[in-house]
């Protein structure tokens, strides 16, 4: 039997329906949240129809909404928590920190040398650093950089790529060109004396977790390098991968890199490192230095939680993730297969994305042509007690256990299934 791509139209209401009635008072607390905050929520990517659950409390890889319905949570916040929930070692450090120094200190502190230290020793293109709130913040400062640095105001990044908020990543800008992910030839095209920065990420992550093809990250930071112009590295979903980040791992040589997510142990966090000279270039030590300031940057709990997170990182922690999700991913579009749905699962490290489309995409607009099972796997999926981003995205803790795994594999089989049979039923 072939299935369609799309479901028919009485097996949507029969999936949503099945989920409120089990998250009433989830739906109770979106719908007052809504009174109060636009739209019920602050963070676009946290909101899926009909409406998200309502988290009342986490701990390790579990959630437990206000209907007292738990999940095994493969969101992590966005992928920032590595760590799980409330993990010990940062709970631990936070609380110390906070009974020394409190929350903030207009100064330097023992967590921030430490933590800008361990970053330095770790991860190689780090010759100096420079703390944020967040990676859209240090993809900012970044900018700022190149365009102090060469003189240059173009930039080019790639279609599909997320670097945080700034306008000049989300909106129709002269000085932005944007090329394919992957096509290496659309990008020697654009580059050119007048580009300031290529920056890109490790694999597209909101897009769908599309990695990268093999020798296109080198290619990228040659055309960047041929022309004057400086390669900075976004790896804030890709740090969690290879203990020495991936640009570690694959040998690059990034003028800058972007870290956020999981390198602040749960905390809102941001870091920009890089060679000294360029990164210095934000240091109020010099009198022709770019302003660079923010109230909360490097702050004591941010830098103790922090440092904590990254110190678990080690590399018997990346490898069992990623081995994990080698063997999740295969088990996935193998039961996909078998149910014949159309299916691929693309993978970079521990973070997955589960994708209804025969082959694997290789840019963002073959990962963002989303057909229906992809727009309501996530609710099959929380149906079944996981809890997965919506598109089908999903990644793994180092909290997770082997029974947690098998837990995970056998719940998403059956949101597949899930799928599949609603279209039988419907006589497909």
């Amino acid at each position: 039997m072939t299935l369609p791509t799309e479901l028919q139209p009485r097996a949507i209401p029969e999936l949503v329906n099945e989920y409120i009635s089990v998250t009433p008072k989830s739906r109770a607390l979106h719908e007052r949240l809504s009174k109060s905050l636009a739209g019920g929520e602050t963070r676009v990517v946290t909101y899926f129809e009909p409406y998200p659950i309502a988290i009342a409390s986490a701990e390790g890889p579990r959630l437990v909404d206000y209907d007292e319905n738990t999940y095994i949570d493969l969101v992590n916040n966005m992928a920032s928590l590595v760590h799980g929930h409330r993990y010990p070692p940062v709970v631990e450090a936070v609380a110390e920190a906070m009974q020394l120094l409190g929350t903030v200190q207009a100064g330097s502190h023992r967590y921030l040398v430490e933590f800008s230290e361990l970053l330095v020793a770790r991860y190689p293109a780090f010759e100096r650093v420079r703390f944020t709130n967040s990676a859209s913040e240090a993809a900012i400062l970044a900018l700022r950089i190149a365009r102090r640095a060469t003189g240059r105001e173009k930039l080019v990044i790639f279609d599909g790529a997320y670097h945080g908020m700034g306008s000049e990543f989300n909106d129709a800008h002269p000085n932005v060109v944007k090329v394919p992910f992957n096509q290496p030839t659309a990008l020697a095209d654009v580059v050119d004396e007048t580009v300031g920065a290529v920056m890109v990420e490790s694999f597209l992550g909101h897009a769908g977790v599309v990695p990268p093809e093999p020798e296109f990250l080198h290619t990228v930071q040659s055309i960047a390098e041929s022309a004057g112009a400086l390669f900075v590295l976004d790896e804030t979903q890709s740090l969690r991968n290879d203990y020495h980040a991936h640009h570690g791992a694959a040998g690059l040589r990034p003028s800058m890199v972007i870290m956020g997510k999981s390198v602040g142990g749960g905390l809102p966090v941001g870091v920009l490192g890089g060679r000294a000279d360029l990164v210095e270039l934000a240091s109020a030590s010099r009198p022709d230095g770019l302003r660079h300031s923010g109230t909360f940057n490097g702050n004591v709990l941010t830098t103790a939680a922090g440092y904590q997170a990254v110190v678990a990182l080690s590399p018997s922690a990346i490898s069992t993730l990623n081995s994990r999700a080698a063997h999740l991913t295969q088990q996935l579009e193998s039961e996909g297969r078998r149910l014949g749905l159309p299916i691929s699962v693309t993978r970079s490290g521990s973070t997955m994305c589960v994708h209804f489309r025969d082959t694997a995409p290789t840019n963002a607009a073959e990962a963002l042509a989303r057909n229906d099972f992809a727009r309501w796997f996530h609710i099959a999926a929380m149906l079944e007690g996981v809890c997965t981003i919506r598109g089908g995205r999903l990644n793994l803790s180092t909290v997770l256990s082997d029974a947690d795994m098998r837990t995970v594999e056998g719940a998403l089989c059956r949101a597949l299934a899930r799928l599949a049979e609603m279209d039988v039923a419907d006589g497909c």
